[in-house]
Formats: structure tokens, sequence, C-alpha cells
């Protein structure tokens, strides 16, 4: 994007890594509805129009209201989106897992993140991009990084 022209500019409450801009809004071992919690006024704060969305993961390690956990990644990203309607959401899968809770139900969420984000009913999103007249924007990365992390 720089490459291109654009400005780059990681917002956030938090600060981590080596990056130069490191400002983000991630939260180690939060559930989807804890982000959810906290989506609006962080959304208001910062106004990114690029939002990455890395999470599920503690939903099902955690064995916590796994059969939901779809519809509570589908609602998110509607509130994502009614929120800041210009942004694009890109959504990642849940990548392999040494847990077996977590593994146990990761193919299926998986799935479902994939039909969620395809969809172009309620949440708004799809992955043929956008379109004119059409707010916000969500795509799903189908091809999480392998087991050997590449």
């Amino acid at each position: 994007m720089a490459a291109q022209g654009h400005a780059l500019d990681f917002v956030g409450s938090g600060r981590n890594g080596p990056m130069s801009d490191p400002d983000n809004e991630g939260h180690s071992g939060w559930r989807i509805d804890q982000i959810a919690s906290i989506a609006d006024s962080v959304l208001a704060q910062y106004r990114p129009n690029v939002i990455t969305l890395e999470i599920g993961t503690n939903d099902l390690n955690g064995n916590y209201q796994v059969p939901t956990a779809p519809d509570r990644m589908s609602a998110l990203i509607d509130q994502i989106l009614k929120a800041a309607p210009d942004a694009t959401v890109l959504v990642g899968t849940v990548i392999v897992s040494t847990s077996p809770t977590e593994e146990a139900y990761r193919p299926e969420f998986n799935q479902k993140l994939t039909q969620i984000t395809e969809s172009e009913g309620g949440s708004g999103c799809g992955t043929q991009g956008k379109k004119e007249g059409e707010q916000g924007r969500c795509c799903v990365d189908e091809q999480p990084a392998a087991q050997d992390g590449s």
C-alpha cells in the first residue's frame, strides 16, 4: 500500500512489536464477545479504514459457547460495518492448533467464517470486492499458515 502512495497509520490503544508503528487494538486471550463489547468505542475513537480480525481461537480453546461462536463473529462484523461503514474488514481463519479442544472445532468454525464473509445478506460482506454504492466490505483469508509456519 505504501508503495502505491497510500499513507499507513496503525491505530489502537495498544503498542506491541518491533515495527516502527506498533499501534494496535489486539487483546490477547479475549473472546469474540469481549472484543464486541469495546468495538463501538474503539471504532469511534480511532476511525480505522481497514480492520483485521484474528479472533475465535479463545472461544474454541476455552470451549466457550462454541456452537454460537460463528453467530457472534457475524454479529461483530455487522457491528463493525455499522460503526465504520467505509471500512474493509479482513477476517483471518483460525490456524491449526496443538490444543485438542480447539482443533476439534476449528475446521467447522473456519468453514462458517467463509460462509459469513461470502454472504451478501445480514453482514454486507463479500469476497468479490466493493461494488459501487456498497458500504464496507469483508473478506476472509482462507489460506491460514501451514503447520510449519510457512
